[in-house]
């Protein structure tokens, strides 16, 4: 390398005036480590330009300052102590920036996961009590079912079949009396026409020619047998529609069905 010649071409000087590209001057400091001539030529273009830019400077009367701060009416700002900042820490800095906005996707990518997982989890429960609701339910029926068989094969029970009157002659049910227990069940209801608001049916024993009340009951398909009051004796059994409730005597010409032991 002519170092001379470098040094004539001007470069020095453009680089103290930051006319070079970035790649430019990184030579001219790569070179200015690596040859002597060239870092007291830098040193002396450096003096020069100093020493001409202070012999043209003026220093500005005493009285310029406060008439400036009298017109423009601002308090004068304390001297702030500006701290570079080191690269280490641009590049923490920087890095935190990026963590933080990976952190950020990935909270909103994993909420909204959880999410799903939420309403997947909340249909599965919703699924479950319906499955538990029809298996309570089939238990019930199965449980009244197996109860009705029972009953049935027990040889104390007495099964009664209730046939209709001229009020409902398709009408029909089946009246299942324990003797050893005493128990009265009604159940195999058909065709009976449903009852108003204020009505209800209700079952009779008949016992020496009297009615004896046995309650009322309502037309429920989803029950196989519903159990009524005891009764020690009978020869027949009734069923009249009377006032919701029930009533002390049958009405005879409310009288739906009836069927005898």
């Amino acid at each position: 390398m002519n170092i001379k010649e470098y040094i004539s071409s001007g470069i020095l000087e453009t680089y103290l005036l930051g006319g070079l590209s970035t790649a430019e001057a990184a030579e001219v400091k790569v070179y200015a480590q690596q040859y002597a001539e060239i870092r007291a030529e830098l040193n002396r273009l450096e003096e020069d330009l100093e020493n001409l830019a202070l012999s043209y400077a003026k220093k500005p009367s005493s009285s310029l300052k406060s008439k400036i701060s009298s017109k423009l009416d601002f308090v004068e700002p304390k001297e702030v102590k500006v701290i570079p900042i080191p690269s280490f820490y641009k590049q923490a800095i920087a890095a935190s920036i990026v963590f933080a906005i990976v952190s950020a996707t990935s909270a909103a990518y994993f909420w909204n996961k959880w999410q799903e997982a939420e309403g997947r989890v909340l249909t599965l429960e919703s699924e479950k009590t319906v499955l538990t609701d029809n298996f309570n339910f089939t238990k019930q029926k199965l449980e009244r079912a197996t109860n009705s068989i029972s009953l049935m094969q027990d040889t104390n029970s007495v099964l009664v079949t209730l046939k209709g009157s001229a009020l409902s002659p398709n009408a029909v049910a089946k009246v299942l009396w324990n003797k050893s227990t005493k128990d009265v069940y009604l159940g195999g209801l058909a065709e009976l026409p449903a009852p108003s608001a204020d009505q209800q049916y209700q079952l009779w024993a008949l016992v020496d020619g009297k009615p004896v009340d046995m309650g009322v009951f309502d037309l429920d398909k989803n029950t196989s047998l519903q159990r009524l009051k005891t009764i020690g004796n009978a020869q027949a059994f009734a069923v009249t529609l009377e006032k919701k409730g029930g009533s002390p005597t049958p009405t005879l010409t409310a009288l739906y069905l009836i069927g005898t032991i």
